[in-house]
This record gives C-alpha cells, structure tokens and sequence, in this order.
C-alpha cells in the first residue's frame, strides 16, 4: 500500500462498520475498538469456533481502485510460515471485498501497554522474562524464519494471563517502510494508531525527498531490514522498564536522529537493561546486536541459566494447543484440566531446574494444625508448608532461581478459572501452596491468596444458588452438586497455611483479614444451603482453620499498628484506625465463631473446640467467660458423646487459660456432674482433667486456702469409682490419689486423705504408692453384678427402699456394718469420725446386716447373688447408687459410641438395590504357545495304553501334524489383544467380536479372569441392573470375582462321604488284624518299587497309591477280597519319586508331589451304575500343573483361606508355599530358617491363620499366614536326649476331648522320639497325651519345647554349623508312619482314631475315646491298654501284656512286615487299615 492511501482515507464511506462485519458469514459484530483511518479494529464473535475476534477493517476508498490480491496471497504465505510456533499469533483469515479488506485473528484482552497499568505490577522477574521471550520471538523472526515484523510496540505485544507474550499484527506487507521526515501526517496515519505519539520506527526509515530520488525510484524494491525491529524492540523494553514512559515521541526521534537528543534511560534502575537498550537503539544500524547475540552475551546474568534450560521450553508446550486437545465428547474436562495435570507431574522437573531445597530436617508441626498435605514428584512426602520453613525459604528469593516460582505460579493462575474437575482444582491448591512457598510474602497475599480465595467464592456463589428442596424420591440416587465441597476444603486449608507462612506486610495488605478474608468466612457460616453434608464439611474444615486465622489476625494488626506513616480520615491518627481495624476483627470472628458453636452438625462443633485455645486469647479472659463458656458448658449435655468428649478434651487448656477461680466456680460442679456419663471414655476424660490440675499443681494447698475443699469434692464423686469393674477407671482414680498425695504434707496425708480412702482398702498400708495402694484396694464388683444392678435401678419403682433415698451411710452394730440413710450435709469434717457419709470402716470383714430392703428388693439381691455377688458386697452397690443413678439419667438423652455407630450404618442416604448376578466360568487350555512345559507319562505296561491315551487326551492338547479343525476354544493371540492395547486394531476388533459381543441393552459382561502357561479361565457376568449409574455399572464391570471349584467342571462334582450317604455304619470300629489282602505293587519281580505314599478318597471307595519310582495306581477298596485286587483300576508312570499325596476334601482330586519340583493335581472319572456304586475307573485326567521354584515339595496339604482354596507346600528348600488351586498362581512364599533343618511334614489350623512346620532337626516353627510371620520356634527335647537332634517325621491334627486342657484349644499329634505318639495343645504348646508303644513297662519320658532365639540375629556362616550330620542325629527308635481317623457317626466322632506303624513293624490303633479299646495287629494275644494320669493336664497311654509268657510268646511271632513307609485307613466298605511296606507291597487288614 502506498502513502497515497493517507490522501484518499478521508474521503471513504461513511456506512456504519456494523455493515462491513455482517456482510462476513459467522462472525458477529460486537464493538469498535479503534476507529483510525487506515486500519479500523474491531471486535466479533466467530460462531464457527466460539471465540472472540479481532477485526483489522481496511476500507476501500471509492474515487481510487484498490486492489489488495497480490497483499493477501503475501499474507496468507506469511501466516502459514508462522502458524506453528507457539508465540505468533497470526491472521487466521484474510478476507477482501468490493468495499473494504479484512484481517482477521484471534482476540487477546491484554496487550503489555495495558498489562504495565494493571495489578498487580510485574515484578522484575517478570519483566526479565517478558524481554527473553522478546529476544526469543526476534530471534525466531530473524534468524530462523528470515522475517521482519515491521511495527513492533507495546500495542503489538500480547501478554496472556499467564505471562506468555504473543506477537501479532505483522506490518512488513501493509505498511510502507520508509515514511517521508517532512510529513508527520504519514507517520500518525500507518504508525501512530492509539494517538499517544509515541515513535518505535527506526531513524533509517524516514528520508528527505531531496537527497533520495534513488529510493524513491525504487519503490517496488523497498524490503525491511532486521535492524529496523531491534531499534522498535529497544523502545519496547526501554518503554517496559519505565513504566510505560516511551522513550521517543516523534519530535524527539527527529531530533536524535539529527544528534541534538541523547535518550534519557535513568528510568531504568537495571544496569544490564541499559546497557540492551542502548545497543539496540544505536543510531548506526551495523551497531545493534542480534537477539541471538543479547541471548548468548547475558545468559547466567541478567537471564537465569534456567530461562534456557527449562523454563522456556516448558512454558512453550504449555502454550501449544495441539498438546491438549480435548474430545468433543468430554464434557467435564477441559484444556486447562490437563495443563494443570502436565504442571502437577512435572513439579520434579521444576524443583531441579528452579532449585528448590527440599533436604532439611523436617520440622515438627502442630498435630492440631490443619496443614494441607503435599506429595508432588521432587518433594519429601506429606511435605507441609509451615512459617519456620518460609523464614529458611525466604533467604534464598534474592535468587533469581527461586523467583522463578513466580513465572510458574502465573500460569496456574491462568488456569484455576476454566479447571473443570474437582481433582484438578485440588491439584491447582496444592501447586500454589507449593510454589508460594518461594516467593514473597507481598507476591503471596497479592497473587496466590485471591486465586485461592477464588475457590471458596466459587462453592459459596454456587451452594447459594442451591437452596431449593432437592427431590426426596427413594427410587432415585442423590443429586450430584455443581459444587464440591473437597475444593473449598482444601482451597481453606491451603489458605490458612500460606497465611501462616506471610512473616511481613505492606501497608496496602494491613487489612487483608477486616477487608478481605472474615467478610468472606463470615458469609460461608451463614450460607444456607440444601445439600447439608457438603456444606458441613466445609463449616468442618472452617472451625479446623479458624483457631489459626485468629492468631494469624493478631500477628497482621500487630504489623499494621508498627505502620506510623499513615493518617487516618477526619484527622484520626494511625492508632485510632488499628483501633477501629481491631474491633472490626473482632466483631468479625464473635459472629463466626458464634455461629460455629451453635451450628446444628456435631462435627463442625468438635473440630472447633478440638483447638480452641487461640480464639479464647484472641477474645481474653473475661469475654471467654462471657462469649465462649456459656456455649461449651452445654455441651455436657448434648446427645453427642464424641462432642463430650471433644470439649473434655479442651477443658485442659481452657480450664488454664481463665485460672483456678473460673475452673472452680464454672467447669468444676459440671465435671463432677459428668462422673455419671454411661460412656466410659468420658469418665476417664473427666478424671484425667482433674489429675492434669493436680499434678500441675493448679489446685495446690501451699497456694490457694481452699485447696483442700477443692480435693476432698474431687475425692469423694471419684472414690466411689474404685468398685467399679472397668479397669482403666479404676487406675485413673488411682493416679488422682497418688498426684494429690503427691501435693499433700505428711500431717494432710494422713489425718485427710487416708481417712477418706479407707473405706476402699482390704488391708491398711503403712504408706500412699502405687505398690502399696493398689494391691490392698476391695474386689471392685463384677460387670455382671455391675449391669444387673444398673437394671434393677432402671426398674426400680416408688416402693424401692434401696434406690429411694439419696445416701447411704454405716454405722456397725454388734460387730455388724448397717446401711442407713443419710442426708447430702451429714459428715462435714474431714476426718474420720463414728460415721461418715462417703466412707466405709473396711476393717470388719463381717457380712451386711440387715438393710432397708423391701420385698422386691429382696428379690433382686437373690438375683445378684445368683451371679456370683456375695451378700458382703451389696455395700458396694450402695456406695455406687449416685454413680448408678448418673448412668441411668444419661443414658436416657445421650448416646453411646455405640449406638452412634449403628445410626451412622443404618441412616445411610442410599436407597437399598438389590441386583442379582449369574456368574459363568470357561477354563480352557491354552493353544499355540512356543513355550511351556511338556509332561512326559508314558504307560506302565500295555494294557494301560488305551486309559493312559484318554487320561492324557482329556488333560493336556497335544500337538499334531494334521491339519488343525475348526475350533471354538480360545488361543493365546487373542487374549493377549485384549491384555496388550498395542494389538493391531483389525485383530482387536476381531477378538472382541467373537469374545465380547455385547449388544446395546444386554446385561452381559466379559472378562479374563486368569491367564498362565497352560490355560485361559473367562467369566461371564450376566446381572439385572438396568440402570445407567455409571458408578453401579462400573463396578458391575469389575466386580470382584471368587469362584469355587464347582464353577469348574474339571474338578467334577462334589462327592459325600459314606456317612453322608446314609450308608449302614457299625456303632463301633473293630480292626483285628484278619488280613484282607496283600497285594505286590512291583511290575518287575527283580526290582523292588517301595511304596511312598497312600491316600484314601473323600468316600473311601478307592485309595491311591505312589512309589519312589513315580508309579501312581488306583486301588478299588470294594474288590481288596478279590483276585482282582492285584491289578489296579489305574495307572500312570510319573517318571520321579513320589513324596506326597492328598485328596482335595469332597472330590474326586488328589495332588501328588514328585522330586522333580512338580505338583499335579489329577481327577479320577469313574462311571457310577444304578445303585451308585462305581462299576468302572474311565482315566486319570491331570487338570493343573504346578512347578516349585526352589527345590522340590516333601508334603502338601489343602487349605481355604478367604474363600479362595490353596495347595500349600512344604518344600525341600526350607520354604512354605501356597498357590491358588484355579488360578495356579501364586499367593504366598514364606522362608523357613534353613539352619532349623529340612521340612518333614506340617500342619494347618481350620481357619487357615496358623502352620505349624516339623523338620529334620527336630524344630518346631509356628507361623503366622495372616501375616506371613515366624511367630516361634522351638526345639522338641526330652530329659532323656539331651541336646541331641530329634528329627520330627509326622504331624497330624487331632480332635481330642479327654478334658485334659482348653475345650477352646485345637491339638495335634506328633511322631518324633522313642517309640511315642504325643499330643500337644494349642496355643499353650504343652504336651497333654504320650501313647508309648514300648512293650512291658513303659518309660515315662517328659517332652518339652525349647524356645529357639531370632535368626535374623544369627550370622550367615553358623547357618550350616547349626545343621546336623546324620551322625549327630539321635538314633531313636521312632515311629514310622502315623494317621488319625475320624469316624462320623460312630463312637470315634468325639476323638478319632490315631493308627500308627512302629519301629519294630507293628501297627497298633489308639483309641483316644476309650484307650482300652485300643488294638495291636497281628498280635497272638491281645495285650490291654491302660491309661494314667500323671497330672491335670497330662495323661501317658500304653500297651499291657497280659502275662510275661504273653509277651515271650509275642515276641516269638515272625515278623511279617517290612519297614511300614505309609499308613491309611478306609471306612468302605468296612473298617480297613491299609499299610504300605518298604518291600513294595501294600498290606490290607479289617
């Protein structure tokens, strides 16, 4: 455009400019900003994005055709070149019509000219940072783009509300660049558009028409130089640094481009910026630095280094909108709620660049102090912000690194009106409370504090606004407020705490709390509001705060009144005005704190008395008395025992505050009073008060005359407690005697408080200790005696002569305590005398005389007598009458914890919903893995190929060289695509069309319940809620599942025990001896297969049994008789030594343990017919495979814990492991001390909380599963070993009702010793049973536990010392092999049956109900069992030959057995022992 257009600008339209903004589609014509000649500002709404706009209006003048074609592609080329960066804001269109032209941009409020003006001022960190992003926007223009703005000014400088400076409107393409020096005209029209004459252009740009025809020529050629924006940049910062006071005006740019001016720069107080300034505004272009070179020349001087590093960076992301792009979807959150987000995980990056000192100690902090918690990355957890931090703090703001706070803390503030969600408004508090930490106090009561006040104004504008009835229909959930209460919470707390840490004022802040913040709270206590729970919990948090902003207050007047440079209106002086302030203050803090502790919820009451001690000084002695004790003292009488309690707990602190006078006349008679409160907690309160005066010597004789009244009324409402049952009353009445003991001289002791506490004492003492006292104190009375008493006094009617008088006094009569009655004045003096109306002579031992008793009152004695209160305690009753009598009255209008408790859990404002679920599960084997372990079975002989074939068929997918069939079942890629998001979208879109199609409507929900190397488990959810909660719908997606191994056909069905079954049962259990069969397990006769283990199922139809070659079979208990019975039903060869089997109880699943580190768990399909009984065995089907990390397991066992069934192990590794049964993982892996030896065999207690471990150095270890904690350990002794080793091969639980200890107690066997079975009780670990299976006279040996000490103090190196060689070993001639029976319905049911093979092959049954019953198998006579007791608790049962012929005889008898490795016996189909030989042979006997 050329200078033409000044000429030809008067005479344009003179049409409304409304018309040329509505001839735009989309945009809105609002207001005009700036009607100049040349370009006309104006401001729109652009209803396509929803934003404001800035409108440059160029208009066509009509007498001269303007063609703007080749202009608007330039600018369109410029805008596109300078879109991507973050600090240009360009023009978004470029519209030309007939009539005029457009450029159209993005509307910014603020531009630096107006931001210079407004508060709060930029600090000089501010500025600092304002000039970098300048040098850094030139720098970008020049260097990088190869651009020239061509009109840089304050005007043209955006300035966000977060600092972050904009470049806009770029004039290289429409505006000239050399303007004529004799037309000032030119200059005003294209240049000076806020007509304040201020000059940015370069001196270069302006020529003389005389000397310049060259120039003038070459119009078309006229290009902008880089130096002509350093000089407009240089009158920018110069203008920033001044105060909005431009360096040059027309006039005197002429005149120092002449060189009759020199710049006057004094306004700039920074050294450094002069110096920029005068560079850049050098007369001689050559002479100006680049931006880059002022960028290099002061870094880590005027610029901080992290102005580079970081901060730059940063704040540029920050400011890129295509980094927090919200879903139109997402209506609750918004582009600030994921800044906020991004500045709150990056505050680590932020301490490291801005040097943030987090490494002192931690200072203790006031526990009643309500400080806001604050666990960002980079700082300590639970970091408080606190005034003896700031004072460090505050040292270090003379570092530009800690200013930096500042720079950061401006963009929060940006943010905290457009945050959407509550968390992220919770985040916005902390940031500020973080940040304000290290800036100054006058930045923090300026800036932070009104950003924080921002949130309580929001919820207090909100919840006004929200006063109508809410709808009360059951059928529908609670309204969800527009406003959360946590917000104004923490927005409180985070105020109060960055109050605290302001150490100094400016007279502007003097009256921040009369002026800003109690009209604030002021207005928040005295909100109504419909939504009551959350406006509570605000009012909560106030009365938390408000102790602390009172103190605070008193701090800020103090600095106002130091303030003496001002003078109040009407002449009044400053101290007048600190005097008005003052009152103001408080007025301002009765009328809240008034309100507070009358507001209607209990909690906003305790949370204000909780600390109230800084508002009583705040308002002074006299008017606590008139202003706040008339409020506390009814609260001992309110319904709440939690605000009893709470004020209880103030009385301390305020009882000291307003002296012993105000605590005798006012708070004294009403603690007595509340002596007989029915909640112990305020009883104990009330007496820890009274010890707290006494020990501190508040009430002390030495210095008040009255002491001694003050104690003996102390003395007498709290003696009566000591026959109470609750305990910890009792000892705080104790201590109360001894602290005034403590204050009393010997003379007072004695002749006044001895006499008083006589009553109370069984035997005299010689001296007042608590060694002395308290042993000799009366039996108090019982709690049942205690609450029958309370009932007959609340039934107690006119008639009752007992209740009816109000004391009751003892005089003896021949010998004989007598209760009569007695008035309240009766016994004045202080010492004993012939009566006393609160003492009883407790010398005399004699019974209670007759009392006045009516009838029925006769009869509610014979009650108490009944449980156990004897006829020489019914004084103590009376003593307690007026005790009694205070628990009667205040159970009546008070409550209990209790019973709040149950109104809390039953008042809840949830409607009930009841939903019902129906949960399916899919285990299915996991096909496709390269990897996992293969099992090799392979059959034992031919005629087990073809079961073998099907038990591994149904077990475990073998892979094949055919082509693969169609298949339903699911596979590893597909349930991975759904665990793995990076999953091809095509794949994942096909996995969740086969596996989760859920229409819209259905009630059906999918999941993966587990996944591991060999299978994939899915459950399907299918429930009845039809609603759309999304909370109820939520959960229901991820409801905890527990599934039992019915859900799973795999483990079968649940199988009955044969007395379940109501099969015919013998009422005895008789095992002769007669044996059944003897079957040879060895498929080689050259070979010899010991036999492991043996393991019956849960109905005693079959048994199984393992070698130590890893031969498995099942044996049919019905077809023992048979020929058959050599052949067994089933068969697999596991290829390793077996070393455990266990069924699981009611299936048809047993694990086995083999030593190659493998646990599988087998079911056995059998084919029952119509009878029930099992005709055929189909396969053994392995269905979960198990792999020990560490060695291999030695036993296992089954356990239930939290509903979930384990298989837990004991390993040869010295470890305890636990795995889940569905899932095969897992649960739980706790190390036994290895130096204890290798685990034999353990136990688990029914409620699974308990394990007891037995190894091989003769240890026991009891541990904790609760917690996974070796609770103890001990080495199993006898007084006949020594310290020798006794290895412990077996352990079984028992049930066991000999009466010899606890009924409450559990009990185990152990193998382990000389020839004996013992029987110990648990907890106690004391033996209770020995069952000696020595022939002829038995040894009675004792058997004790010998606690082991904590290993953990054991240094590595002895942990192989400790362990015993096999010569070290006690030889004893234990027994090998144990079992115990329980028969249901038979006379074992009480105690069981213990069956145990010995060291010299015998077997012999215990019969633990009758230990006469007991037999010995294979015995040519039968030899007696005796039983004898030894003690109380414990018992020793053993054989008695008949004769000593006999017992030659017996001896004479070939043995037939060979070592007996395994024992079990069967109830099906008759009473059957089955033992298992070394020789591998497997014996049966009935």
């Amino acid at each position: 455009m050329g200078a033409n257009l000044s000429l030809l600008a008067p005479n344009a339209h003179t049409v409304a400019l409304r018309s040329y903004v509505d001839v735009i589609p989309g945009l809105k014509f609002l207001e005009v900003k700036n009607n100049t000649r040349f370009l006309k500002t104006i401001t729109a709404f652009d209803a396509s994005t929803g934003q404001l706009v800035v409108i440059k209006l160029f208009v066509k003048p009509p007498q001269a055709s303007v063609r703007l074609h080749e202009i608007t592609e330039l600018l369109a080329k410029e805008s596109a070149l300078l879109a991507p960066y973050a600090n240009m804001l360009v023009w978004r269109k470029v519209v030309e019509t007939d009539s005029a032209g457009y450029l159209i941009r993005q509307m910014v409020k603020t531009n630096l000219y107006d931001r210079l003006s407004l508060r709060p001022f930029l600090a000089p960190v501010e500025k600092c940072w304002l000039v970098f992003q300048m040098l850094k926007a030139v720098e970008l223009l020049h260097d990088d783009l190869h651009v020239c703005h061509g009109d840089l000014k304050t005007e043209n400088f955006l300035v966000s509300s977060s600092n972050w400076l904009l470049l806009a409107d770029f004039a290289q393409h429409t505006k000239p660049v050399y303007l004529p020096d004799d037309n000032p005209s030119e200059f005003v029209f294209y240049f000076d558009s806020s007509n304040r004459r201020a000059c940015y252009v370069a001196p270069e740009r302006f020529y003389n028409k005389s000397g310049s025809f060259k120039l003038l020529e070459n119009r078309k050629n006229w290009k902008l130089s880089p130096a002509a924006d350093l000089f407009s940049l240089g009158c920018v910062i110069a203008e920033l640094y001044m105060d909005g006071e431009p360096p040059f005006s027309l006039s005197d740019l002429y005149r120092y481009k002449k060189g009759d001016l020199e710049p006057n720069l004094s306004g700039i107080s920074d050294l450094d910026v002069q110096k920029i300034v005068r560079n850049l505004i050098s007369l001689d272009p050559n002479d100006r630095s680049l931006a880059l070179q002022i960028l290099a020349a002061y870094r880590g001087t005027f610029f901080p280094e992290y102005f580079y590093n970081f901060l730059y960076d940063f704040m540029t992301q920050m400011n890129t909108a295509k980094s927090f792009v919200v879903e139109k979807n997402e209506e609750n959150v918004s582009a600030s709620d994921l800044r906020i987000e991004s500045i709150y995980s990056s505050f680590d990056k932020i301490v490291d660049a801005l040097g943030f000192d987090y490494s002192q100690d931690p200072q203790k902090i006031d526990p009643s102090t309500p400080y806001l918690r604050l666990n960002l990355k980079g700082m300590p957890a639970n970091y408080t912000v606190t005034g003896n931090r700031s004072k460090t703090v505050l040292k270090n703001l003379s570092e530009s690194s800690s200013q930096g706070a500042l720079i950061v803390l401006d963009t929060v503030f940006s943010l905290v009106n457009t945050i959407r969600r509550p968390a992220n408004k919770r985040k916005a508090c902390e940031l500020i409370l973080a940040l304000s930490e290290h800036i100054s106090d006058e930045a923090k009561l300026d800036r932070s504090l009104p950003y924080l006040c921002s949130f309580l104004d929001e919820f207090i504008e909100k919840a006004s606004h929200d006063i109508g009835t809410l709808e009360s229909d059951p059928s529908h959930f609670p309204q969800v407020p527009s406003f959360s209460a946590t917000v104004a919470s923490t927005s409180l707390i985070a105020m109060t705490n960055l109050l605290e840490t302001c150490l100094s004022i400016n007279p502007i802040n003097a009256h921040v709390f009369p002026d800003f913040i109690f009209p604030k709270l002021k207005s928040l206590v005295f909100l109504k509001c419909a939504l009551k729970e959350e406006l509570n919990s605000v009012k909560a948090t106030l009365s938390s705060c408000l102790p602390h902003l009172t103190t605070i207050s008193e701090r800020f007047m103090g600095f106002a009144s130091a303030i003496t440079d001002t003078t109040g209106e009407l002449g009044r002086t400053s101290g007048h005005i600190v005097g008005a302030v003052a009152a103001r203050c408080e007025n301002d803090v009765k009328d809240i704190t008034e309100a507070l502790l009358t507001d209607p919820n209990v909690n906003v009451r305790i949370r204000l008395i909780g600390n109230i001690l800084p508002v009583c000084q705040f308002f002074g002695v006299d008017k606590t008395n008139d202003i706040i004790l008339p409020h506390l003292i009814t609260y001992l009488n309110d319904p709440s025992y939690q605000l009893r309690l709470a004020f209880l707990t103030s009385v301390k602190n305020i009882g000291e505050f307003i002296g012993v006078l105000a605590f005798e006349q006012y708070l004294l008679p009403l603690l007595v009073q509340t002596l007989g409160d029915h909640e112990p907690f305020i009883v104990l309160k009330v007496l820890e008060i009274f010890n707290y005066f006494v020990c501190e010597q508040l009430i002390n004789p030495r210095a008040q005359f009255n002491a001694l009244s003050i104690y003996k009324e102390l003395l007498s409402s709290t003696l009566m407690l000591l026959l109470q049952p609750n305990e910890w009353i009792r000892q705080s009445v104790i201590f109360l005697i001894l602290s005034i003991s403590e204050n009393l001289l010997d003379a007072d002791r004695f002749c006044f408080l001895y006499p008083l506490i006589k009553t109370y004492l069984s035997y005299d003492i010689a001296e007042i200790s608590w060694e002395r006292l308290y042993p000799c104190l009366t039996k108090p009375l019982s709690r049942q005696v205690f609450d029958m008493a309370l009932t007959w006094l609340a039934k107690s009617s006119d008639k009752s002569l007992f209740w009816k008088h109000s004391g009751v006094s003892v005089y003896k009569s021949n010998g004989k305590r007598k209760l009569v009655t007695y008035s309240k004045d009766m016994g004045k003096s202080v010492y004993l005398g012939k009566s006393s109306s609160n003492s009883l002579d407790s010398g005399d031992k004699n019974t209670v005389g007759e009392a006045p008793l009516s009838h029925t009152d006769r009869q509610w004695v014979l009650k108490l007598k009944s449980i156990g209160m004897s006829e020489t305690e019914l004084w103590k009753i009376s003593a307690l009458r007026k005790y009694l009598a205070g628990i009667s009255r205040s159970s009546v209008y008070t409550e209990s914890g209790d019973q709040r408790n149950f109104e809390l859990a039953t008042n809840v404002n949830i409607p009930p919903l009841n939903i019902f679920c129906e949960v399916s599960y899919k285990s299915e084997p996991m096909v496709g893995r390269q990897k996992g372990t293969v099992f090799s079975l392979k059959p034992l002989d031919s005629s087990y190929q073809k079961s073998l074939a099907e038990s591994i068929s149904g077990s475990l997918p073998l892979s094949h060289g055919a082509k693969a069939s169609a298949s339903l079942q699911t596979n590893e890629f597909n349930i991975f695509a759904e665990l793995n998001p990076t999953i091809a979208e095509s794949n994942l879109a096909t996995h969740i069309n086969r596996h989760h199609d859920q229409k819209k409507g259905q009630k059906v929900t999918h999941r993966v319940f587990s996944v591991d190397d060999e299978r994939i488990i899915s459950a399907t959810v299918k429930h009845n809620f039809g609603g759309t909660n999304p909370h109820i719908v939520s959960y229901l997606k991820h409801i905890d599942l527990k599934p039992s191994l019915n859900d799973f056909a795999e483990f079968g069905p649940t199988i009955k025990g044969q007395m379940e079954n109501g099969a015919a049962q013998k009422t005895t259990v008789d095992v002769t001896g007669i044996q059944v069969a003897h079957i040879n397990t060895n498929s080689n006769p050259k070979t010899i297969e010991a036999v492991t283990k043996l393991a019956v199922c849960p109905s005693s139809e079959f048994f199984v049994s393992g070698s130590e070659t890893g031969a498995l079979k099942v044996w049919d208990t019905s077809k023992l008789e048979s020929v058959s019975a050599k052949n067994a039903m089933l068969s697999l060869d596991l290829g390793k030594e077996i070393t455990d089997i266990v069924f699981i109880p009611q299936r048809f699943v047993f694990g086995v343990a083999t030593t190659d580190g493998q646990i599988r768990l087998f079911r056995v399909h059998v084919v029952r017919g119509k009878n029930r009984k099992i005709i055929r065995y189909a396969k053994l089907a392995m269905i979960r495979v198990f792999k020990v990390e560490t060695g291999y397991a030695r036993s296992i066992s089954f356990s239930t814990a939290d509903f979930t069934l384990l298989l837990v192990a004991a390993t040869s590794a010295s470890k305890v492991v636990a795995y889940d049964i569905i899932k095969t993982s897992l649960v739980f892996e706790l190390q036994n001390p290895p130096q204890y030896g290798i685990p034999n065999t353990f136990v688990i207690s029914k409620s699974s909380s308990w394990l007891l471990l037995g190894t091989s150095e003769g240890v026991l270890c009891f541990w904790d599963l609760r917690f996974g904690i070796l609770l103890r350990s001990w080495k199993v002794t006898t007084d006949q070993m020594g310290e020798a080793s006794m290895e412990i091969k077996k352990l079984v639980t028992v049930s066991y009702a000999a009466g010899l200890g606890s009924p409450d107690s559990q009990y185990f066997a152990m193998i382990g010793g000389d020839q004996d079975v013992t029987i110990w009780e648990v907890p106690s670990f004391e033996c209770r049973e020995i069952l000696s299976s020595h022939q002829g006279s038995p040894r009675l040996i004792k058997y004790t536990l010998q606690k082991l000490g904590n290993t953990k103090t054991d240094p590595a190196e002895n942990a192989l010392a400790k362990l015993s060689l096999d010569i070290d070993l006690l030889q004893t001639k234990s027994n090998t092999s144990m079992v115990y029976a329980d028969f249901a319905g038979t006379d074992f049911a009480r105690d069981g049956l213990i069956v145990t093979s010995t060291n010299d092959n015998r077997v012999i049954s215990w019969n633990l109900n009758d230990i006469s019953k007991s037999t010995l198998l294979l015995a040519a006579e039968k030899p007696s069992f005796t039983k004898s007791k030894i003690s109380l608790t414990l018992a020793i049962s053993y054989e008695k030959p008949a004769s000593q012929k006999n017992e030659t005889t017996a001896r004479k008898v070939p043995i037939v057995h060979d070592t007996i490795n395994d024992i079990v016996v069967v109830s099906h189909p008759y009473p059957m022992i089955v033992a298992a030989e070394r020789n591998g042979s497997i014996r049966v006997y009935k």
